[in-house]
């Protein structure tokens, strides 16, 4: 399995790093989810990009705030779940399991 991922955020103007990660990569199930970690203060993904480098999907946030010390999960795959406020939806495709 080859799977490589980033999560990008081209700011107009930034004078501090938030505090966001990638916090984990389930893809060996047919719900695949990506962990966006915050360990910061408030943070609005808008703008933010996930990208999947091999084969260049990319999933764009929308108006997504994730509060301090909390997470949101990008899912894909034929089980990803309903979209709520923490559970975001990419596609019902596979993402990340290139097999």
């Amino acid at each position: 399995m080859i799977w490589a991922l980033w999560l990008v955020f081209l700011p107009l103007i930034s004078t501090a790093a938030p505090a966001v990660a990638i916090g984990e990569l389930r893809c060996t199930t047919r719900d695949e989810v990506v962990e966006i970690r915050n360990e910061g203060g408030a943070v609005s993904l808008a703008g933010w990009r996930l990208v999947s480098v091999v084969g260049w999907q990319v999933y764009a946030f929308g108006d997504v705030t994730v509060a301090a010390g909390s997470s949101v999960f990008v899912h894909s795959g034929p089980d990803a779940p309903a979209a709520t406020t923490r559970d975001l939806v990419w596609t019902t495709g596979y993402v990340w399991n290139n097999e």
